[in-house]
């Protein structure tokens, strides 16, 4: 999507967002038994709780020790805040802009497909929507208006957002000042110490 985004007018890009929706909705209609890991037989290893599940997948994606410990802390500080949380669903986990293609068909711009499922994972659906509003330019009103009609978001998502942002943040871990100014920014919101550095 990176790359035919300015290819695109206002409206084509309105219905590119629609596709999205649809899109990523699909896929978190694709539900699992437990929290976990996916294996190749489609699976969850060692299926699990929702907290358990994010404890471990902290463990295998923050590789700065403070920066696993504090995500944590808050995952322990607000676990309240997923007691609601039941169902598991196919989650992408990386579904930035250079993961989502669109191919040019007579005239029209459609969604060709979604790329590299490597970190999926059978976790709550809102971990993709927390990314997704993180990353600049991937959603809009149409996007959630064609997700909202097959998958309804929960009102207790926009506070379990950050923490869903803060993984992904600690995760990722690069020492520019745009990924540093959005670590910040979660971490305001979520009430902790910003993060200076990541060294």
């Amino acid at each position: 999507m990176v790359t035919v985004r300015q290819l695109m007018s206002a409206q084509e890009l309105s219905v590119a967002y629609q596709q999205i929706g649809d899109a990523v909705a699909q896929l978190h209609s694709i539900h699992f038994s437990a929290f976990g890991e996916v294996t190749i037989e489609g699976n969850v290893a060692g299926g699990s709780s929702l907290m358990a599940a994010l404890r471990a997948r902290a463990q295998c994606f923050i590789k700065i020790p403070r920066l696993h410990d504090l995500f944590l802390t808050v995952v322990d500080e607000h676990k309240a805040l997923f007691s609601d949380v039941q169902q598991s669903s196919l989650c992408h986990e990386d579904l930035h802009q250079y993961n989502i293609l669109f191919d040019h068909r007579q005239g029209e711009w459609h969604l060709a497909t979604i790329l590299d499922f490597d970190k999926a994972w059978a976790g709550h659906s809102e971990s993709d929507l927390a990314r997704l509003d993180l990353w600049k330019g991937m959603t809009d009103r149409q996007f959630w208006q064609s997700y909202e009609a097959i998958c309804p978001v929960s009102p207790l998502y926009k506070q379990r957002r950050p923490i869903y942002q803060l993984l992904w943040c600690f995760e990722y871990a690069r020492q520019t000042a745009e990924h540093l100014a959005d670590t910040q920014r979660v971490c305001a919101e979520l009430g902790i110490p910003c993060v200076e550095r990541f060294e």
